[in-house]
């Protein structure tokens, strides 16, 4: 048996079990017991490689996770990866002495000289070995909040234990000394440090000369207590790293502070040493050389590191932390028990302010401009979206001329937000950047506003009442802004460039003008598509109102042709004939929606309450700065989300034009053919009629029934065909359905009546019921005189006896009518039965329409009600939300009458004549058929490309399609649906174009702005020290790396989805090797691995395939979950 061999090994166990280990490696934890045990593995032959799994559980139990496998290394060190792990629970101690027992050190050997670490020689506990294909397959663990707290309770006491084991000495307490000289006297120990050895005060100020914000403790004899470094004697020099400065300050400065652990005092001096011109660093740019911002340029006595306003940022962006509570935090980290005077929360205030601004000066270049901040152009430090077309930088130098301008378009949003206030407090306030983010430049758009916001009156001409009309000119008293509004790119929902202004009163024209104007600058396009949910009545006069603006402020070429649209889900409040503002409907808008704003408004939201409270300047520069971060994040989102999009898009479209093919080859070519024509005219002109999208109401009313069939009872009465009565046969009928309808009403009032007023009303209602019904029985008896025996009750032998004085045995809501389409089927052979059933298909088709009419009038008036309240109602007011429900409950009532009403139509009618033309229209009703016209709560997550109509709305509006109706009636009738499939799968087929264009422009995009960054690099040369130099072009060529790894992992994750849809996109070529080059961690990992190799450590052909796969996964992993930072830096390789 050879020699074991030996390394150095650091087990990351608690600080009072560590141990630095020399020799053979094994361990051995108690409690709770866990027995690593060495199981053999698929051998490499020459390879120093072994597998060192870990078992561990209850008794009999197993289960697989992670192997670690040991491989040493050309200096002698123990190397490790993971593969697999096989998990084996013992039994948990529970007895008092199990639960105390200290920590055990036990040395197994885990290898040899020769090269065997799989455990073949004996060695070790032979474990059963697991074929590498199942090692793959993981088994699913319990991952709910109880199984979590089970696995928890049994170690709750230990897991206390190691917490109590850090208030104490630890190993130390039976030696109190130092560990590193090992004198005797005070002992302190650091917090911050990892290990927190027992150290005397020089080498606890030695060891922490570079580290003077770590929090450090003094044992008393019996506890810990806070100190700090400068009461230990510590002092920071600045100017030289930790090198002694040979021109020191004369005198020693206290300087407060604060870091992510909390306030901190420190000892600091700086340095005199002059520089080449013969000046001195200022005091302040010293602070900021060593990473510490100060607050003031004037003495400063507290400073906060880049580590805390970084901090401090990405929890304000992303949880919307106030500053206020963040400085509370950090004042309770410093010291909680005792009232600490080093609150610093204007000093905070302050210095976060101007990070923020730093920041954004940073990310969008304007350090390597040698003009300066000043310089800095309207808009400049926003985040543009990639995905829209910016002439320049994404587009083919011929896109003007293109055969498809439309896959040019430019999509805008505009919405307004009345949450973002700002109130009125009197501040003064001065601008950092004003104008050079998303919001407009303030001073401009007040200029504007005074001049030109008394010339316009907002008049609202369309159906719904539209609140942002209503409420224009509305002034709320003491703020400064009542809220505001937003462009946003209508397909990405990114915020544009100076597309953000405050409303000073209401959603005023003349606000939303400016913003659209400004937002579209310096920017030229052919196609330009505007959502709005007012877009009704803002268009109509857009072009007369900016053609009374200065030149300089119309922004949009005369060769720019504007459409206009309502966001989707806005739509239906608009009521019928708004087809020209659909998305569903307008040719070269794809899958766009224009609903993504309101995503937008709840990522904003919740800063309200900070910036409502702030100044007139520092408010939209924090507003800027979330809109920034929004941005951002949405385009690190465009690789999963376009990909995934054009895999929906793809087959929806596919999906849908079978659809359309199939439902197009039942009509006749030249029909369909003269209908597309129609469709092309009104693309062209939408005040062409009829609306190719509209349904026209052409069905017979039950008013009209009964006048066609009163005229047949004439002229039956002339021809002596009919009974000569006062009441004609199809008013006996129609009295009839009548008193059917009220023995419904009586039904649903005799369920709900309780009270004793109630049940007395209702007596008196059944008494008048029955009195009618006996009237028009007395007329039934004439022309249906074989229904006379089928009114007696089973008992009565006289089937002669006079109908006068037939006694009500029943309540009026349950006699029996006995319509023809209630009698026995015997009964309807008669020649007078024929006649009266003809009578009674033809009520019963118009009761059913007036019935569906009914149904769909309501249900819009639902929706109106269900809209409202989602805009309007916010909260949980008790007063506003019960008047709602309460209305909501009345027209839900009055459903479901219709709903009776009509499936009583239905089944009448299956009798009387299952097979008619009537079939072809009405259906079975069900409940869940009663929904729209927009979508209802659980169709809240489906698409309305996905979604199905249901039936009541396809029909057009109940047509005639009685014997008499012809085929162009019945052609007429269908056309609207053929329309709005055809627009369906069209609108699909455009959204897979789209897509891959977008994809293109991202990618155009991604490549001009690397270069970009790298033009940046070296502007200042000649006029910056060299220290400098070297951090503005790293940092740009930084920034160019980030777009160009965006680039490359987007093009792969692309490049992978148009394989699978089996799509040749125009631009895949050009970018498919750069889906293939390897990534700069992949670069990093294989020089590491070549030197590895040069010193001895070869692989196999095997292992090398088994190791790219391993690497090529963890890339994979880290590119989906890499999410950037918010200075857009990438990270560290």
């Amino acid at each position: 048996m050879s020699a074991v061999s030996y390394a150095v090994f650091y087990v990351s166990y608690p600080p009072a079990i560590h141990r630095r280990v020399s020799g053979p490696l094994s361990f051995n934890m108690d409690p709770p017991p866990i027995h690593h045990q060495i199981l053999p593995s698929h051998r490499r032959k020459g390879k120093n490689k072994g597998t060192f799994t870990t078992v561990s559980g209850s008794s009999g139990s197993q289960r697989r996770t992670t192997n670690i496998r040991i491989r040493k290394l050309a200096d002698g060190r123990i190397g490790q990866q993971r593969v697999d792990l096989i998990v084996r629970k013992p039994p948990i101690p529970t007895t008092a002495a199990s639960s105390s027992a200290g920590p055990s050190e036990t040395v197994n050997p885990i290898g040899n000289d020769d090269g065997d670490y799989d455990g073949d020689d004996g060695d070790f506990p032979m474990g059963e070995e697991t074929p590498r294909q199942q090692t793959r397959q993981r088994e699913k663990r319990p991952n709910t909040w109880a199984d979590r707290v089970q696995q928890f309770l049994p170690f709750r006491d230990l897991y206390l234990d190691e917490l109590l084991r850090h208030d104490g000495l630890g190993e130390g307490v039976a030696n109190v000394k130092c560990t590193s000289c090992h004198a005797a006297g005070p002992i302190h120990r650091c917090c911050t440090c990892s290990y927190s050895p027992l150290l005397c005060q020089s080498c606890i100020v030695r060891d922490h000369k570079a580290l003077p914000l770590y929090r450090v403790e003094s044992w008393t004899g019996k506890c810990f207590m806070k100190t700090s470094l400068k009461a230990l004697g510590l002092t920071v020099q600045l100017g030289h790293g930790t090198d002694p400065c040979l021109n020191p300050g004369r005198r020693n400065s206290k300087l407060v502070v604060g870091d992510v652990n909390g306030f901190h005092e420190v000892h600091i001096q700086f340095c005199d040493c002059p520089l080449e011109d013969g000046s001195v660093s200022y005091n302040w740019q010293q602070l900021l050389q060593i990473g510490w911002f100060p607050a003031t340029q004037d003495r400063p006595t507290t400073a906060f590191t880049f580590d805390l306003l970084n901090f401090l940022h990405q929890l304000n962006l992303q949880a919307k932390t106030s500053l206020h509570d963040f400085h509370k935090a950090l004042w309770r980290m410093t010291d909680s028990s005792v009232n600490s005077s080093l609150s610093r929360y204007d000093q905070l205030s302050t210095v976060f302010r101007f990070w923020r601004h730093l920041i954004m000066l940073k990310r969008a270049g304007r350090c390597h401009s040698s003009e300066g901040a000043d310089a800095t152009a309207q808009g400049e430090l926003a985040v543009e979206c990639p995905a829209c077309p910016h002439p320049g930088k994404n587009l083919p130098p011929d896109w003007e001329t293109s055969n498809a301008p439309w896959i040019y378009t430019l999509f805008l949003m505009v919405d307004a937000n009345f949450k973002l206030k700002l109130k009125d407090k009197g501040l003064a306030d001065t601008h950092l950047a004003n104008g050079w983010g998303y919001f407009v430049n303030d001073d401009k758009f007040k200029e504007y506003l005074q001049t030109y916001s008394t010339h316009q009156t907002e008049t609202n001409t369309c159906s719904a009442e539209h609140k942002a009309i209503l409420n224009a000119n509305a002034h709320k008293e003491g703020y400064l802004a009542s809220g505001v509004a937003a462009v946003l790119c209508g397909r990405h929902s990114l915020v544009r460039p100076n597309g953000v202004g405050d409303l000073q009163k209401g959603e005023r024209f003349v606000n939303i003008d400016y913003l659209i104007l400004s937002t579209l600058a310096k920017i030229v396009m052919i196609l330009l598509f505007i959502s709005y949910d007012i877009a009704c009545q803002f268009s109509k006069n857009f072009n007369r109102r900016i053609s009374r603006l200065p030149e300089a402020m119309q922004t949009i070429g005369s060769k720019t042709k504007i459409h206009w649209a309502i966001p989707k889900k806005h739509l239906p409040v608009h009521g019928p004939n708004y087809s020209q503002f659909s998305f569903n409907f307008l040719p070269g808008v794809g899958r766009t929606y224009g609903e993504g704003v309101e995503s937008g408004w709840s990522h904003m939201n919740p800063i309200s309450m900070s910036t409502k409270e702030m100044g007139p300047a520092y408010r939209p520069e924090v507003l800027n700065d979330h809109w920034g971060s929004w941005n951002w994040f949405k385009i690190l989102s465009f690789g999963t989300h376009l990909a995934k999009s054009l895999y929906t898009a793809s087959l929806m479209a596919q999906k849908h034009q079978q659809i359309f093919e199939q439902y197009n080859a039942t009509f006749p070519s030249a029909q369909t053919q003269k209908w597309s024509e129609h469709i092309e005219k009104w693309n062209q002109d939408h005040t062409i009629k009829p609306d190719p999208y509209e349904d026209i109401e052409v069905y017979t009313s039950m008013k009209e029934i009964r006048l066609k069939l009163a005229q047949e009872d004439t002229e039956d009465m002339r021809s002596g065909a009919a009974i000569s009565h006062e009441v004609t046969a199809s008013a006996f009928l129609h009295l009839g359905i009548e008193l059917e309808e009220q023995q419904r009403n009586l039904q649903l009032k005799a369920a709900t009546s309780k009270t004793t007023a109630e049940l007395a009303g209702l007596q008196e209602k059944r008494n008048i019921l029955a009195h009618r019904i006996i009237n028009w029985q007395k007329i039934q008896d004439i022309y249906m005189p074989l229904v006379s025996p089928l009114r007696l009750p089973p008992d009565t032998e006289d089937a002669d006896s006079n109908s006068d004085s037939t006694p009500i045995q029943k309540d009026a809501e349950k006699i029996k009518l006995f319509l023809p389409s209630s009698c026995p089927s015997s009964m309807l052979t008669s020649d007078s039965m024929k006649t009266l059933t003809t009578k009674e298909i033809q009520l019963r088709i118009a009761q059913a329409h007036d019935a569906l009419a009914y149904i769909r009038k309501l249900r819009r008036i639902m929706t109106g009600i269900s809209n409202f309240k989602r805009l309007n109602i916010s909260g949980t007011g008790n007063r506003a939300n019960t008047r709602i429900r309460s209305l909501y409950t009345k027209f839900q009532g009055r459903i479901n009458l219709a709903t009776l009403r009509y499936r009583t139509a239905y089944a009448a009618l299956i009798i009387l004549d299952p097979d008619g033309q009537w079939s072809l229209q009405l259906k079975i009703l069900h409940d869940e058929d009663i929904r729209g016209p927009g979508r209802d709560p659980d169709e809240e997550n489906q698409s309305e490309g996905r979604r199905e109509h249901s039936w009541i709305w396809l029909i057009p509006g109940a047509s005639d399609l009685t014997s008499d109706s012809t085929d162009e009636e019945t052609l007429e009738a269908m056309r609207v649906e053929w329309a709005k499939t055809k627009a369906r799968a069209q609108r699909w087929s455009e959204e897979v174009i789209l897509l891959q264009e977008e994809m293109r422009r991202v990618l155009e995009y991604f490549s001009w702005k690397a270069a970009w960054w790298r033009s940046k690099g070296t502007l200042r040369q000649n006029t910056v020290d060299v220290s400098l130099l070297s951090g503005l072009m790293a940092y740009s060529e930084k920034q160019a790396m980030v777009f160009e790894r965006l680039q490359q992992r987007f093009s792969a994750q692309w490049s992978s989805t148009l394989k699978k849809l089996q799509i040749q996109a125009p631009w895949e070529a050009k970018y498919a090797k750069m889906a293939k080059m390897p990534t700069l961690w992949q670069l990093a990992k294989t020089a590491e691995e070549a030197d590895e190799d040069e010193e001895g450590n070869f692989e196999n052909e095997e292992e090398e395939e088994e190791e790219e796969e391993q690497r090529e996964d963890m890339d994979r992993q880290r590119g989906s979950s890499e999410s950037g930072d918010g200075d857009i830096e990438m990270e560290d390789v």
